[in-house]
């Protein structure tokens, strides 16, 4: 086994841990010296000034006992007898400032100076107001007193006299209290140390804030747990929170035992900490300047390494990063997806959640450039990345720039399909608010494709490239995004195979038509139908319209397939016609058909040849089929209507097409994409858009349909909003010919669906 030795570092710190060790040790040392000398010296203060203050006041407890035996053994003594006894005590007293009494019937309060006059009756008034009977036959000490225009403060001594005969019911003596603080002057303190005087049941009579300073008189009661010591041991120390400012402090007390007040010298903690600051300076400087070269030496080390650190990590993150955005570079882009694809595999089947890739493509990025430059093309790949990077905040997605103007996301399915939802509040509404760039304002606009894991590919180099597909696909239909679809693909060999399978299919008649039936919202009666391509193969059965009609648009194959679905459409038409049923019938075209200058001529010779009237024939277009190139297909289109056939725009909503260019298409008849319709009755947003996109229509004198109208509420909603006719499965679901005749012609079914 290899044992490292310790490092240069490692030395260095068990130094400085050793010399702080040593250092604390002294100062816990010095404190802990600072508070027992404090705590002695307030304890020794306490016991000397309780000492003394009791035997001075001993002196006047003996002049007031000595008034109060007189008086109680000559019960007919009168109120003159009752002056000369306090006059005569007074003599002998060299203490008290007053001796007096108070008259059992009158209630008067009698006060005899030190010369033996008695003050005025004010004096006695004023003493009537703060001083009350005593309790008790013992001395009681009451709240501190003063006179009229003395600003003095006097302790009263206060003993009852018994017998219903005596004509004074109490006698009293006043001592000054600066008499009884400078009484032990002798006694020593420590600096910042004040002293209390407290009654035994907890009245606060006197506090000195510094011996010699102003005092607090007649404070708040002490607290019960503090009293409660006090009375276990008559002198003593502890820690505690003064009841006039709430310091913490160290006192020490001492209880008298002859009277019932008691003594405490308190210390603030606050001064004891400043001592011990100032006599832990030496070591603390001996200790920083050592401490400070060994860290001097150990700082210029840890620098150079700090730097090499700094540069690595630095290396590495711009080996991870792109240098613009800060976001994830494709090569880490693809390392961190084939872990977390690796990790996800790892888990039972049903744990694994599937993951969807997506790639982002900014729309006309070169006239930015071109136009503006490239500091501002610069700083609007920097915005999108800023947005993207917010709107998937919390999601743990990883968001890269591959190059250029284009951008990856993997992300969990469910995250995905949440951001790529047109709600208002959805991740691709965020991304797609204006940019400011330079001073001027520009609207998003970016192409995107998405592929799922591991339903559309297994590894991160083909899920970037089915998301590529679906992103082209987008760009090229002018769709916001698209998902991928393998009918988009025109490389991987199943769809290669299913193209040939297709054109076997439409050159033998493997292909038919569904109509879906179209209704009037008033009255629900029967307006038209549409009509859908249907593809059941021999071997693999149902293909869904959305992957083979790709194979289609994407070829040359268009103009045969759009020609089949005419001739069918049209002699179907025709069939109801003859029976009595003269129905419209509306099919869709691609842009490539608008994009053909011999298409307008062939459908004129298929519609003359079928003999059909030109009014049961309706032609959809997309949105996004005319935005394309608009110049050509507006001149199609015009040439459409001059026909005498009528137009509609498919899938109103979701393309690009301004209110200008909606003002010049020669069409009759707006359809309102499903995904508005969908949740209608849930959803604020969709219920303004669709009833905006009515009242916008008829205002173009154009008519509305409403497509994928699944239930009763939507139905209603529509209704209530003027739409004019609907389709979708509430209404009647794509079925043959043959099914719709029976469904709303049973008595002519027969003759319905003959072709």
């Amino acid at each position: 086994m290899k044992i490292h030795k310790p490092s240069w570092g490692t030395y260095l710190v068990v130094c400085i841990v050793l010399m702080v060790c040593i250092t604390a040790f002294f100062l816990l040392r010095e404190r802990a010296q600072i508070w027992s000398s404090a705590t002695q010296n307030s304890l020794a203060a306490a016991i000397g000034r309780q000492t003394t203050m009791s035997s001075l006041l001993a002196q006047s407890v003996a002049s007031i006992e000595g008034i109060q035996d007189h008086l109680q053994l000559d019960e007919n003594a009168g109120g003159n007898e009752a002056i000369r006894i306090t006059r005569s005590a007074m003599r002998f007293d060299p203490l008290s400032n007053y001796l007096g009494f108070r008259d059992r019937v009158s209630g008067r309060y009698f006060v005899m100076d030190r010369q033996g006059h008695l003050l005025n009756t004010a004096v006695g008034r004023n003493l009537a107001t703060q001083m009350h009977l005593p309790t008790s036959d013992q001395v009681e000490i009451l709240p501190l007193v003063q006179l009229p225009g003395d600003e003095a403060w006097y302790m009263p001594l206060v003993l009852a006299i018994t017998g219903n005969a005596v004509e004074a019911d109490l006698t009293f003596a006043l001592i000054a209290v600066d008499r009884l603080v400078n009484g032990a002057t002798h006694l020593r303190t420590m600096p910042g140390s004040f002293l209390v005087i407290i009654t035994n049941d907890g009245r606060y009579l006197l506090r000195l804030k510094r011996l010699g300073q102003p005092q607090d008189i007649n404070g708040p009661p002490v607290s019960q747990a503090i009293m409660a010591q006090m009375k276990k041991h008559r002198q003593g120390s502890f820690e505690g929170v003064t009841a006039l400012d709430g310091v913490r402090s160290i006192f020490g007390y001492s209880v008298s035992e002859a009277l019932p007040f008691q003594i405490a010298i308190g210390v603030p903690v606050t001064l004891l900490y400043e001592r011990w600051a100032t006599q832990s300076l030496a070591p603390l400087i001996v200790l920083l300047v050592s401490v400070s070269l060994i860290a001097w030496l150990g700082s210029r080390l840890k620098a150079a390494f700090r730097q090499l650190q700094a540069t690595t990590t630095q290396q590495a993150y711009t080996a991870r990063h792109d240098k613009l955005t800060g976001l994830l570079s494709r090569e880490a882009f693809i390392h961190d997806v084939n872990q977390q694809m690796a990790s996800a595999s790892a888990l039972a089947e049903p744990s694994a959640e599937p993951a969807t890739v997506m790639l982002l493509n900014l729309n006309r990025f070169k006239d930015i450039n071109d136009t503006l430059g490239h500091e501002a093309g610069d700083s609007l790949l920097v915005e999108v990345g800023h947005r993207l990077t917010d709107s998937l905040a919390g999601s743990q997605a990883l968001i890269a720039r591959l190059g250029g103007d284009e951008f990856a996301v993997y992300m969990a399915e469910s995250t995905a399909s949440d951001w790529l939802s047109q709600a208002p509040h959805s991740g691709y509404a965020q991304v797609s608010r204006r940019l400011q760039v330079h001073r001027s304002e520009l609207e998003f606009s970016a192409s995107i494709g998405y592929a799922n894991w591991p339903q559309d590919a297994a590894s991160t180099d083909e899920l970037l490239r089915c998301a590529d597909v679906a992103m082209n696909y987008a760009k090229l239909n002018l769709k916001p995004m698209s998902p991928y679809l393998a009918a988009f693909d025109s490389f991987s060999p199943d769809m290669l195979e299913l193209r040939a399978d297709f054109i076997k299919a439409l050159r033998s008649e493997g292909l038919s038509l569904d109509y879906q039936a179209k209704v009037r919202l008033s009255d629900g009666a029967l307006i038209g139908v549409e009509a859908l391509a249907r593809w059941i193969h021999p071997s693999k059965g149902n293909i869904p319209p959305l992957t083979f009609i790709p194979l289609a648009e994407n070829s040359e194959l268009i103009h045969d397939f759009t020609h089949f679905v005419l001739e069918a459409a049209l002699l179907q038409a025709k069939a109801w016609e003859r029976a009595g049923h003269p129905l419209p019938v509306a099919v869709n075209l691609s842009v490539n058909n608008l994009l053909d200058h011999r298409f307008v001529e062939r459908l004129d010779a298929l519609i003359k040849r079928i003999d059909l009237s030109p009014s049961l024939l309706e032609i959809e277009v997309t949105e996004s089929a005319v935005m394309r190139h608009p110049e050509l297909t507006l001149k199609t289109l015009h040439a459409i209507r001059d026909m005498g056939l009528r137009l509609a725009i498919d899938d109103f909503g979701t393309g690009y097409a301004s209110l200008s260019y909606l003002k010049q298409l020669p069409v009759h008849c707006l359809k309102i994409d499903r995904a508005f319709i969908d949740n209608l009755d849930g959803d604020d947003a969709n219920r303004r858009i669709v009833k905006s996109s009515i009242q916008l229509a008829h205002e173009f004198n154009l008519d509305v349909v409403a497509e994928g109208v699944e239930d009763a509420a939507a139905a209603a909603l529509l209704r209530d909003y003027g739409c004019d006719y609907a389709q979708g499965y509430f209404f009647a679901r794509p079925v043959s010919a043959a099914a719709l005749a029976e469904r709303w012609w049973p008595a002519t079914t027969h003759a319905s669906t003959e072709a």
